[in-house]
């Protein structure tokens, strides 16, 4: 389902440039790009690219076993595998957050991944990983060995590059950003710690020489919505910037004209938001957990996720 919403999740982006460049790419293999037969009463786009080798497929139906006696490989793209024995599978873990911290999503949510989790890692022949810490967690959770699982990092999109002075004074008009701000980009989810960056942004404001805003691009996720709360019954919540979903469009020219991009997340399997805000040259400050050191590499700022104190100093230093 990573592909039938708009707009696109960091997965769904994943996805569909995964797609994209392999239609650039291979002009020879046959692709079929499948979707499970429960999402056609839910959904009613279903992306594919245009290229003649590729095809859109409806699996979960009874005769589904012809269809994989016929393949090479099925990659499954976030976590899923079919239950045959015909065709060699091997499926991609974005991570594993929802299994390592219970208090990132629901009990419910936890219990039903926990369970495909189990199912697919018994089907896949082999499995990919965003980053090498997400395949540390695999190794050490699930007992996977290591040669079954490679890594391969994400990219970033072409479209993310600076943006004129022209394009950015309309989005920023677009958003009402009259003012400097502090960039986040995500779902705005407990797991992403905005608590502590609102903290943090309120003892930077009180004595903040000049006006700055915190701009928050994203949709309303787990905990998310304790967060706008709090937001809207702050002194501050006139400079404190919910945007909601940001259309991709606009997002290079919101990186590009930040004062610079805050990732304080407690656990990320990789971190896609940081390369698309340093591929706009726009300076990041991230934390140092999950994969974000990884990702972000010696380009960043990074920062102990649960110190407001330091995160605030930080952020004071980014701004001298």
């Amino acid at each position: 389902s990573s592909l039938t919403n708009r707009p696109f999740s960091g997965v769904g982006k994943h996805v569909y440039h995964l797609l994209q460049n392999l239609a650039k790419l291979d002009k020879q293999n046959r692709y079929y790009v499948c979707y499970k037969f429960s999402r056609l009463k839910k959904y009613k786009f279903f992306e594919k690219p245009q290229s003649k080798n590729f095809s859109l497929k409806i699996i979960g139906q009874p005769l589904d076993f012809f269809f994989y006696s016929k393949l090479d490989l099925f990659l499954g793209t976030d976590v899923f595998v079919p239950d045959t024995s015909r065709v060699c599978k091997l499926t991609t873990f974005h991570d594993i957050f929802v299994l390592l911290f219970e208090d990132f999503s629901s009990p419910g949510f936890r219990l039903r991944k926990a369970e495909d989790y189990k199912k697919v890692i018994q089907r896949a022949d082999y499995f990919i990983s965003d980053s090498e810490c997400t395949k540390k967690d695999l190794v050490s959770y699930f007992k996977i060995p290591q040669a079954k699982i490679f890594v391969i990092h994400s990219g970033v999109s072409k479209d993310f590059y600076p943006r004129t002075p022209e394009k950015i004074r309309k989005v920023k008009e677009k958003y009402n950003l009259p003012n400097p701000y502090i960039l986040f980009v995500g779902t705005l989810q407990k797991r992403k710690n905005l608590d502590r960056l609102y903290e943090a942004f309120l003892k930077i404001s009180q004595n903040y020489p000049k006006p700055l805003d915190l701009v928050l691009a994203g949709g309303v996720g787990w905990g998310g919505e304790e967060f706008l709360s709090k937001v809207r019954g702050s002194s501050l919540k006139d400079r404190i910037k919910i945007l909601g979903y940001v259309e991709e469009e606009d997002l290079p020219a919101l990186y590009s004209s930040a004062e610079f991009f805050f990732f304080p997340s407690l656990y990320e399997g990789f971190g896609l938001p940081i390369l698309e805000a340093m591929a706009c040259g726009c300076p990041v400050l991230a934390s140092n957990t999950g994969a974000i050191p990884e990702a972000a590499g010696q380009a960043a700022i990074l920062v102990d996720p649960l110190n407001i104190d330091k995160i605030r100093d930080e952020i004071d230093y980014s701004q001298a």
